[in-house]
């Protein structure tokens, strides 16, 4: 899960970085409209939050993550035609949509994934791991802007290419669990946002998974010396 996310986040930072130079640059945007692209994103990611958790209930945390990251894989596609605000607002509208049901299913997928004792080093792992991705993507889209003069639209067609490539190996990579943490077991409490970085979220979980104890003592019935080292 933390090495197919990364994977996911490296193919979609080649691009995301470059989507509001391009607005700006290649479509000639005023801030008015930059800003109200980027609003329509925001909004639409963090309003509907609550009917993405009732889909993580229903359908299972990994089967909604993966169509999610097939939603997210295709944002790139109307700025490859985009020359005006209708399809950016578009894609823009679809991104929010996708990221935060994406962003909601890998929460609880990694709730799902971890016992309590091993979650903070799970999610430091992932914190780290996506970072990287996102720099090094971030970094590889640059060099290749840097290269073709500022083709953004063959750049949004690479890494459309490279996220739908990563997304097809993601079932594999996360198999399937059991029920995912319900409703009433999971609240998710927004603490803050980066417009590029996704939702700060706080938890607060019921019936969490704890690992089995290993047992005091010598074990039961196990004679002298049948202990393990």
């Amino acid at each position: 899960l933390v090495a197919g996310t990364a994977a996911f986040y490296l193919s979609v930072y080649a691009a995301s970085p470059f989507f509001v130079p391009f607005m700006v640059e290649r479509l000639h945007f005023s801030y008015l409209w930059l800003m109200a692209a980027l609003a329509i994103q925001i909004a639409l990611k963090a309003a509907p939050r609550r009917g993405f958790g009732v889909a993580v209930d229903r359908h299972g945390a990994r089967a909604v993550w993966i169509l999610a990251a097939i939603g997210c894989a295709i944002v790139p596609a109307p700025f490859i035609w985009a020359f005006g605000p209708t399809w950016v607002f578009a894609s823009q509208s679809f991104s929010g949509i996708a990221w935060g049901c994406f962003e909601v299913s890998l929460f609880v997928l990694l709730l799902d994934s971890t016992f309590r004792a091993t979650r903070p080093h799970a999610v430091a792992a992932q914190s780290v791991m996506n970072g990287l991705g996102q720099l090094t993507g971030s970094l590889v889209g640059a060099l290749f802007l840097w290269l073709t003069d500022h083709h953004y639209r063959a750049l949004f067609v690479g890494s459309l290419f490279l996220r739908l490539g990563v997304v097809a190996f993601l079932p594999g990579i996360v198999r399937p669990r059991g029920p995912s943490t319900g409703a009433r077991a999971l609240l998710l409490r927004v603490v803050g946002m980066a417009p590029s970085g996704g939702l700060a979220q706080g938890i607060e979980t019921a019936g969490e998974r704890t690992p089995p104890r290993p047992p005091r003592g010598p074990a039961a019935g196990a004679p002298d010396g049948a202990r393990g080292h």
